[in-house]
């Protein structure tokens, strides 16, 4: 997928006469693929190419409905958002679940509150031109809400390439295929798992304070053959030049996956600088 991005920019970038399409992140709107996910701690869910340094808040849940097997669950909780991009190439981001709901209804239901999951990660930009930025990303998942867990302490970890196509000003294709797995620690089985993720999906920015995204993502591995083929939706707005609000969900289409739908309302306000850095203009040359 990722190579088939690069072909196509390879063919259609040399025509593209803008910045390249991190160079022009320059406003507190969110950018990248929809971050609403299934997993603790966001484990699996696609990471932007582009660096930023910014802080956010996240509140957000799910809903598993099994009626046949009499089964239900419910998460609700906020999480606390930072990323710090040491350069314009580099980016250390953390998710901290201050709080979190989880209620599980059964025939013995069972319900948690207090602090949640936390998840450390960094990316990286190797490689990009004016049109077209690919990345690596990795996240751990630690298993830090205790209270949940019963002899047994889930880490999870993932590591993945992400792909970043701008056509048009107003147009962003992006790509991500990773890895995913986790183990307990217990003194029983460590019960491990491993599967992949592959998203592909788009930006469509028809107004700077506004943008529109869409994105499929398809998990397999992990718990079954098919984890779930999933769509994502998300709203994303810019308030002056530093505040994003995004309204995100996501929904299984087919697959294992029994979630109902997914989602989150996220702000994030942008630190640092803002200049983009732009591209010098073409020379003019004299008629001979």
């Amino acid at each position: 997928m990722i190579g088939a991005l690069v072909l196509l920019a390879s063919v259609f970038g040399s025509s593209v006469g803008w910045a390249g399409p991190c160079e022009t992140d320059t406003t507190g709107i969110a950018t990248g693929p929809v971050t609403v996910g299934f997993q603790d701690g966001d484990l699996g869910v696609p990471r932007r190419v582009c660096a930023r340094s910014e802080v956010g808040l996240a509140p957000g849940g799910l809903a598993v409905v099994d009626t046949a097997n009499f089964y239900g669950h419910i998460v609700a909780g906020g999480t606390l958002e930072g990323s710090w991009a040491p350069s314009r190439r580099t980016e250390v981001y953390a998710s901290v679940e201050a709080f979190r709901y989880d209620s599980v209804i059964t025939p013995i239901p069972a319900t948690y509150m207090g602090f949640g999951h936390v998840g450390i990660g960094a990316s990286q930009r190797l490689w990009d031109n004016e049109a077209v930025a690919i990345g690596l990303h990795g996240r751990v998942v630690a298993p830090t809400a205790v209270g949940l867990y019963r002899n047994a302490y889930p880490i999870g970890l993932d590591i993945g390439v992400s792909g970043l196509w701008a056509p048009l000003p107003t147009l962003r294709v992006h790509a991500d295929v990773a890895g995913l797995g986790s183990a307990a620690i217990s003194h029983g089985p460590s019960l491990p798992r491993a599967g992949a993720r592959v998203m592909v999906g788009g930006e469509w920015q028809p107004v700077k304070p506004f943008a529109l995204v869409l994105d499929v993502t398809s998990g397999f591995g992990y718990t079954a053959p098919v984890d779930s083929v999933a769509a994502s939706l998300g709203l994303r707005f810019g308030i002056g030049d530093r505040v994003g609000i995004e309204l995100g969900a996501s929904v299984p289409l087919a697959g294992r996956e029994r979630t109902l739908a997914a989602g989150e309302l996220k702000f994030n306000v942008r630190l640092g600088k803002l200049e983009g850095h732009v591209l010098p203009p073409e020379p003019v040359v004299a008629p001979s």
